[in-house]
């Protein structure tokens, strides 16, 4: 395994050097915790806008705490240290950038809390991390999140008290979770996806209708209503479709709940090259 590992860091440093990328060496120490507090604002009325440019990190995502942003960060690496910017309504988390290959030891973990009762508009620039995220609750005005290869769930567990204007979502070779869609307050949802996994489920509070749109690669879809009405248009016949108790006309499908009453819907369009769909009811 050790010689493997060291093959694999050959391999990519000569690469790096093809392309005239410098690379320096990226050593670890001791564990070290950076504290991120941020205040509440005394006017509680105006927007700010949220900025986490999170590396490869381990992360544990949560609402309220004692501040706009609080929690610490804590790596072994130097050059991770986290710079937190402050300034006019804008907060940026980030981590400073270097050029180097990480060592297998390697340690980022994040653990931060927003804040509740502030308009956010929020925006996160990851790589290759791997944890939770908790948005209940939070008065979002807009999301727009990217990250790389990971593993993470994004969980709705309360209403947005706020109307989102937007949530757009960019994500690589991932395995990504959507869960409590209903509740983020959303009425136009993008997702970009590479190959992996999508698990999108849209229980929780709907109070007004949603739109969202699926592109992407070979990703494996599973939606569940989570109890709300939900039509999916494919576009396309898939390589797979499993679709319990929803009805089907072509390439059209329709949760058992999109027949009551009028109501708030949720109309999904996807554009997903050799996927397989899962279509799940009021779990």
């Amino acid at each position: 395994m050790q010689r493997l590992n060291t093959l694999v860091g050959t391999i990519l440093a000569l690469a790096l050097s093809a392309c005239n990328i410098s690379i320096s060496p990226v050593n670890t120490g001791s564990l070290q915790s950076y504290r991120v507090d941020v205040a509440t604002p005394a006017d509680q009325s105006r927007a700010w806008e949220i900025q986490l440019d999170v590396g490869s990190a381990s992360t544990l995502i949560g609402v309220g705490g004692t501040g706009l942003l609080n929690g610490t960060v804590e790596t072994n690496v130097a050059e991770w240290k986290p710079l937190v910017i402050v300034n006019d309504h804008h907060v940026q988390v980030r981590q400073t950038e270097f050029n180097g290959i990480p060592p297998l030891n390697a340690q980022n973990d994040w653990h931060l809390k927003i804040g509740l009762g502030v308009p956010i508009s929020l925006t996160v620039n990851a790589g290759a991390i791997k944890g939770e995220w908790e948005m209940g609750g939070l008065s979002l005005r807009s999301l727009d999140w990217k990250q790389g290869a990971a593993d993470t769930t994004l969980r709705f567990s309360a209403p947005n008290p706020e109307g989102m204007g937007r949530m757009n979502v960019d994500a690589g070779a991932s395995t990504l979770k959507l869960l409590g869609l209903a509740n983020a307050g959303t009425n136009d949802l993008r997702i970009n996806i590479g190959a992996g996994s999508l698990n999108m489920r849209f229980d929780g509070a709907l109070t007004r209708n949603m739109t969202v749109t699926i592109e992407g690669g070979a990703a494996a879809l599973t939606i569940d209503s989570g109890g709300n009405p939900i039509e999916v248009l494919t576009g396309q016949s898939l390589s797979a479709v499993t679709r319990g108790d929803w009805t089907q006309d072509a390439d059209t499908y329709q949760s058992p709940e999109w027949v009551k009453g009028p109501q708030p819907k949720i109309t999904v369009l996807t554009q997903l090259a050799a996927s397989s769909l899962n279509l799940v009811n009021g779990r």
